[in-house]
């Protein structure tokens, strides 16, 4: 039978950071829709199963549980699917989301949220964001392409979902989406974006459109020790290498 040697206290003390940077957040959270900025805008859409006119924008919805923003601006992600007003929503890694309707593109939930990340503080003006919300459905159900052009949103060819007006607004919501899809190749990626299943009473993801989340208060950005911490972790490190050093002096083979 192997041995089995208890972790040195280097290990031991390693693992304590480990545990005090990790913290959980709540299973789920119920966010009620309140309004799209600015209104929307409203634009005729087809997918495979569902076609008429929509308001397309930035999502605010609001909360009152703590461990959330309460007032959240997002856009969905499931453009084949009505949005509940009140509903349940379960934090998802990107990683394991699946989407509601339709069928996502390989990759398309980290290409989303790595534009969503980017340019949404940006988009401030209700064709702004309808533009953004184009834009993340086109790369949510497309692959992403070498250059954008009005054509593409309006072509039958896509799967997922294709524009079927093209009055003012409809045209003035591609133009800006055209704008910041023809620059997605420069951005940084996405940092601490989450997708907001969202769950039904029995536990399935459905019955609703899916959102996009940033965990609170992160920005992207790693913390910047202030030199007081920075001391207070180096002598540690220096008194844990002198433990150590005494043990592994004090044994022989």
């Amino acid at each position: 039978m192997k041995s089995v040697q208890a972790p040195s206290k280097m290990t031991l003390l390693a693992a304590a950071f480990v545990g005090v940077s990790c913290v959980a957040s709540a299973n789920e959270v119920s966010y009620t829709f309140t309004g799209e900025t600015g209104g929307g805008v409203n634009i005729g859409i087809q997918t495979a199963g569902w076609s008429g006119t929509a308001e397309v924008g930035q999502f605010v919805m609001t909360t009152s549980n703590p461990n959330f923003s309460s007032t959240l601006l997002t856009y969905c992600t499931d453009v084949g699917v009505n949005l509940a007003s009140t509903y349940n929503y379960t934090p998802t890694p990107l990683s394991s989301a699946t989407g509601v309707a339709p069928a996502w593109v390989s990759g398309g939930i980290q290409n989303a949220a790595t534009l969503w990340y980017n340019d949404k503080a940006t988009a401030t003006t209700a064709t702004q964001t309808a533009g953004l919300q184009l834009a993340i459905w086109e790369l949510l159900y497309n692959s992403v392409a070498s250059s954008y052009t009005t054509s593409i949103f309006s072509s039958h060819s896509n799967n997922g979902f294709f524009l079927t007006s093209n009055d003012a607004g409809t045209l003035a919501a591609e133009s800006y989406a055209i704008s910041v899809l023809n620059n997605f190749k420069n951005l940084s990626p996405e940092q601490n974006v989450e997708w907001l299943a969202p769950t039904e009473n029995n536990g399935s993801v459905g019955g609703s459109q899916g959102l996009l989340y940033q965990t609170p208060g992160s920005t992207g950005l790693p913390p910047v020790p202030d030199a007081t911490s920075s001391l207070a972790l180096l002598g540690l490190a220096l008194t844990a290498l002198g433990v150590a050093a005494r043990n592994f002096s004090g044994r022989r083979g």
